[in-house]
């Protein structure tokens, strides 16, 4: 592997777990919704109200398969990642390594984590941990 088949995975990494978090999202607005559409269901029966129903139930049964799909595919690039990171000889080099590119943390999150300052973490800790991921990549 290279640096920049590393870095192709984890912006893709990076990309599903964005759409994944739109789809919760989403998922969460239409059982709203239809739990509004179910409650005037019962009390005003039209077709137009069991339609507006039926294209939500619809559209949430897609969501959850394309979601179930998708954290599939995000499992498989977390292990491909996680098997890169953990080549890296040093624990607090993984550690951070992790927080970064699998648990996508903010750079204060994992500065807290593992008792750094941010600049320590995001600086001269993080450009040694890189350092060593990229060594394995050599070998």
């Amino acid at each position: 592997m290279t640096r920049d088949d590393f870095y192709k995975i984890v912006n893709k990494l990076d990309n599903e777990n964005r759409k994944r978090l739109r789809i919760e999202r989403r998922i969460e607005q239409l059982n709203s919704s239809i739990d509004i559409k179910s409650s005037i269901g019962s009390e005003v029966h039209s077709d137009n109200n069991n339609d507006v129903l039926h294209s939500l139930v619809c559209e949430k049964a897609d969501l959850e398969k394309e979601l179930k799909e998708l954290n599939i595919v995000i499992k498989y690039q977390t292990k491909d990642i996680n098997r890169v990171i953990n080549k890296v000889d040093n624990e607090e080099y993984r550690d951070l390594l992790y927080y970064k590119y699998v648990k996508h943390l903010n750079w204060f999150d994992i500065a807290d984590i593992l008792n750094y300052t941010i600049d320590h973490a995001k600086g001269r800790k993080f450009r040694e941990a890189k350092r060593s991921l990229f060594k394995t990549f050599e070998s």
